[in-house]
């Protein structure tokens, strides 16, 4: 299994983007723009021609949350209980970064995003990925539920990208706005973490589409995390180790500090990466089925799409089964087949069922 297209061919996000795509490659997103909730963005090349403005991240639609009035531009010093500065490129290069040919180590290869050239808007809300319960920093979650407000009702984005998570805790500003981009028919896509025992949220709500990760060794699949609490939030698994992404880092490869970024390429592994993988499938599902979403109002397409995610779902490997213990049979999961996502039959708008738990009132 080649470790820089497995992650592409597993879940068959290539023949589903080939599906949507023009005869010369080419996909045409119309109005689907997806909110990237992150450590922000550089200008690494993996985007394509920053002088001429041909990226697909939309810088000037973002807000920096860290320092209010600048770009959200990450500075690549991240501090806290895991440093990831470059996360937000790191994983918005799986994203969105358009078809392209690298050389790495001398090496020619192609690379692409999963959903090459969808509109980004990246916010940079935070230094680290793991966020702390609300009590301790309560501004992190403050500035997640203004950023996704700001997605939803500023930005009119369809869907909303966060891989970042904390176990316990999360405040409820942010379950209010989950709850109004929810209502709104705004995705939100969240990853289920690996940090702790326990699925995170914000992709723990309900009203969300919470991720796991699969990690491919040699020629088989394995889950990436065991779960013993909130298993049962996991809507669906994606690629996440090993994952071939551009990073951007100050540090050289003597390890140590240097004032310009610099801009290579690498592995990375983790739930940040099976959310983006999720999000370009619910990208090019959107694309695909605009016409049929024209019928379903707000919260009407979020629960069409878990329909659809479930009819498509690919065999777990055989270590995540049984089901959780403290689950109802009726539990159901899988992993992410993009290409039979697109063929799955949506059900009317009137068979479907509003889920009513708000994420307002899930707090721990």
């Amino acid at each position: 299994m080649n470790p820089r297209t497995w992650n592409s061919t597993l879940p068959r996000l290539d023949a589903a983007l080939r599906a949507v795509s023009s005869p010369a490659g080419v996909v045409d997103w119309g109005d689907i723009k997806v909110a990237h909730l992150d450590t922000g963005y550089t200008e690494h090349p993996a985007f394509g021609d920053w002088s001429k403005g041909k990226v697909p991240l939309l810088v000037n639609e973002g807000v920096n949350y860290l320092e209010p009035g600048k770009p959200p531009l990450d500075p690549l010093k991240g501090t806290g209980l895991i440093r990831t500065p470059g996360h937000g490129t790191r994983t918005s290069s799986v994203l969105c970064a358009p078809a392209q040919t690298i050389t790495v180590d001398g090496v020619k290869s192609p690379f692409s995003g999963m959903a090459p050239g969808v509109p980004v808007v990246p916010y940079r809300v935070v230094e680290d990925v793991v966020l702390e319960p609300q009590m301790f920093n309560r501004s992190i979650w403050v500035n997640l539920a203004a950023a996704v407000n700001h997605a939803v009702e500023i930005r009119h984005c369809n869907l909303i990208s966060i891989s970042l998570g904390g176990p316990v805790f999360p405040g409820p500003e942010l379950g209010a706005a989950i709850d109004r981009a929810y209502e709104a028919g705004v995705m939100v896509v969240a990853a289920a973490g690996q940090y702790t025992d326990s699925v995170t949220y914000p992709g723990k709500f309900d009203r969300a589409i919470g991720v796991g990760g699969l990690k491919s060794s040699e020629s088989w699949i394995r889950i990436y995390n065991h779960y013993n609490a909130g298993r049962d939030r996991v809507d669906v698994w994606g690629p996440a180790d090993p994952i071939f992404r551009a990073d951007s880092t100050l540090t050289n490869s003597k390890g140590k500090t240097v004032k310009s970024p610099i801009y290579g390429w690498g592995y990375g592994d983790g739930t940040s990466y099976a959310t983006v993988h999720v999000v370009a499938a619910a990208a090019i599902w959107r694309k695909k089925q605009a016409k049929a979403l024209q019928n379903y109002d707000g919260w009407q397409q979020i629960e069409a799409f878990r329909v659809a995610l479930a009819q498509a779902y690919g065999t777990l490997p055989h270590e995540n089964s049984p089901v959780p213990r403290d689950r109802a049979a009726d539990y159901t999961t899988g992993t992410l087949d993009a290409y039979r996502l697109l063929y799955a039959t949506l059900p009317k708008p009137e068979q479907l069922t509003k889920n009513e738990r708000l994420a307002e009132k899930e707090q721990n």
